[in-house]
């Protein structure tokens, strides 16, 4: 790949109904350079990103939104939750719509960064004894158990329908990861968990049937931020708790992408970071209006970001998620694989068969034919 190709990227491509308009410097037409012009005067940071424009009615704003004169909104991955301008820190304009904490030259200073993880040293001992791995993209910490993930392949099984769709156990990877209220569902009583993450809201402090689970050898990984920046929220508190009791098989990570979709993408994020080779992943999938699906938890209903902002708001989520995650992998050695991307719930299927589809082998393994299912 030539620099100019590097620079441009995906300029000229259609994601979800979202085209990528200017990329690196580059502009796909002139049509466009007065919407990039405005969208850079506004996000300065942008210069060197992908800037994609909504082709769709896109519904309620979340925020500040720059709008062509057709009324299409522009984004990019250039919208953060914390802005640092001229010295000083200030909430996000965009409101919901952020895909990072902070930019990469930001983030380990902003108070969501260092800062955030030294207080939480300070007040677990586990994690004073442990090492940290800091830098742009993460903030995690490295005991032993972790160590085999490197050059290895994992299988990610996330609460989405296409969990339920394919035969992802038919995938011979070295490692099954997951999350949430996994627990809840009998799918996993053959399986050997190895990894899992639990978000807020998640039951899991003397929980008998995660316990199962524990007993088995399944590792816990937390995300840090519980949702509060205070260490005396509730849920800092149930984690904290959960991990005194269990030290030896606890981790935490804290990546600098902080989209709204779901834990499941920053879990795939923190694989990568570990040096994991082929992430293969199911149930990453989406919601839809009035008809929400969900693999472990029956009658859950979808978020109140999908309800507010709508499906629009979703796919644009998607698309910065996977224009940040794609670049990745011009610094990173790892390959993805989309199980369920023929399900009509999974967002990212239109992106994952342009950039990274599945082979007829894999397609035959998981039950899934040429022409897709539903």
């Amino acid at each position: 790949m030539t620099q100019r190709d590097k620079n441009m990227q995906w300029l000229g491509e259609n994601w979800n109904d979202c085209l990528a308009i200017y990329s690196g410097g580059y502009v796909i037409n002139d049509d466009y350079i007065p919407i990039v012009k405005k969208y850079l005067e506004l996000f300065p940071e942008a210069k060197d990103d992908t800037i994609w424009l909504d082709q769709k009615p896109y519904g309620p704003d979340a925020g500040l939104a720059v709008k062509a004169e057709s009324g299409q909104k522009a984004f990019s991955g250039s919208q953060f939750r914390l802005e640092h301008i001229n010295g000083s820190a200030r909430p996000s304009r965009c409101g919901k719509e952020h895909s990072f904490i902070a930019s990469k030259e930001y983030f380990l200073k902003c108070s969501l960064g260092n800062e955030f993880i030294e207080k939480i040293k300070k007040d677990w001992d586990i994690f004073q004894n442990n090492g940290i791995v800091s830098h742009s993209e993460i903030i995690f910490d490295v005991p032993e158990h972790l160590e085999k993930y490197k050059g290895s392949s994992i299988v990610i099984v996330s609460g989405g329908p296409s969990t339920k769709n394919v035969n992802w156990k038919n995938i011979d990877a070295d490692f099954v990861w997951t999350c949430n209220n996994f627990f809840k569902d009998d799918m996993f009583k053959d399986v050997n968990v190895d990894l899992a993450t639990l978000a807020p809201g998640v039951n899991f402090v003397d929980n008998k049937q995660l316990k199962f689970y524990l007993e088995k050898g399944t590792k816990i990984a937390f995300e840090i931020e519980r949702g509060e920046l205070g260490i005396e929220d509730l849920e800092y508190e149930k984690m904290k708790q959960f991990v005194k009791k269990h030290e030896d098989i606890c981790s935490f990570f804290h990546t600098r992408y902080r989209g709204n979709p779901g834990v499941s993408l920053r879990l795939l994020c923190y694989a990568i970071f570990l040096g994991v080779k082929d992430i293969y992943f199911v149930g990453i999938d989406g919601f839809k209006k009035n008809s929400a699906q969900h693999a472990f938890e029956k009658g859950k209903g979808t978020p109140g970001w999908f309800e507010k902002y709508g499906h629009r708001f979703q796919d644009r989520q998607f698309v910065a998620y996977w224009d940040y995650v794609l670049t990745l992998q011009e610094e990173y050695e790892f390959n993805l694989y989309n199980l369920g991307e023929d399900h009509p719930y999974n967002v990212s299927g239109e992106i994952s068969k342009m950039h990274f589809p599945l082979s007829e082998k894999i397609k035959k393994q998981i039950s899934l034919q040429s022409e897709g299912k539903e």
